[in-house]
């Protein structure tokens, strides 16, 4: 009877070792014919520090100012020990014009979105040449030159407000180059937008656009080389 027993529990545990394997689950390795293929990092954002932009822009703050004196109980005729007054205050917005340096603000939203902060100064420079206030005669406004509908999709409520600007900006060129996989078509599809560099398959032939792809360049690779990146 014991005999029985054990022959049965092994052919039993044979059965279970027989079974087939989750075709779903593939223990072949890959090789070189059938790897998927790799995608192209973004431009790396490990350039040097940038030096101070200093720029002259309006800079909102927020103060306490005293609207009214709020009386104690006992000046209205209650029975108190320590009669007080206290002073009331709200806060209001302030808007000055102050100089500020933009280099930190960059060099935030460039490693936020894994790019080059000498790719965003250089966008920076051929399209507002550093001018907060810079409009376009198509409308465009502010450091990057953004369009009142792309800035509200980007949640940019302040298109001449440096941080938002550059914060917005630097989005979408992040979204350019996540479309089109190439430093060329980033920067050609921030000048004439993305359904152009698709409706032609890569830099649309107008001569704006080229040129600027070409001054973007330059003035990305001439910004780090002046100060020795």
């Amino acid at each position: 009877m014991l005999k029985r027993t054990v022959l049965a529990c092994l052919l039993l545990s044979s059965a279970a070792f027989a079974q087939p394997v989750d075709d779903r689950i593939s223990l072949v390795p890959f090789d070189d014919d059938t790897a998927p293929a790799a995608v192209a990092p973004a431009p790396e954002k490990k350039a040097g520090k940038l030096p101070p932009i200093m720029i002259t822009a309006k800079v909102k703050s927020y103060h306490k100012v005293p609207v009214r004196r709020r009386m104690s109980m006992s000046s209205r005729g209650a029975e108190t020990t320590n009669p007080t007054s206290e002073i009331v205050y709200k806060t209001v917005p302030k808007v000055e014009k102050k100089p500020i340096d933009i280099s930190p603000i960059i060099e935030k939203y460039a490693a936020k979105h894994k790019l080059d902060p000498w790719l965003i100064r250089g966008v920076i420079e051929i399209e507002s040449g550093f001018h907060p206030t810079a409009v376009s005669s198509a409308g465009a406004g502010g450091l990057m030159q953004l369009m009142p509908g792309t800035a509200s999709y980007l949640g940019c409520g302040d298109r001449f407000d440096p941080e938002q600007n550059i914060a917005a900006g630097t989005r979408y060129l992040k979204m350019m180059y996540d479309r089109f996989g190439s430093e060329d078509l980033m920067i050609a599809a921030y000048n004439a937008g993305p359904g152009n560099v698709e409706r032609y398959g890569g830099i649309p032939p107008f001569a704006e656009t080229r040129n600027y792809v070409v001054k973007v360049k330059r003035a990305w690779k001439n910004g780090k080389a002046r100060h020795g990146q």
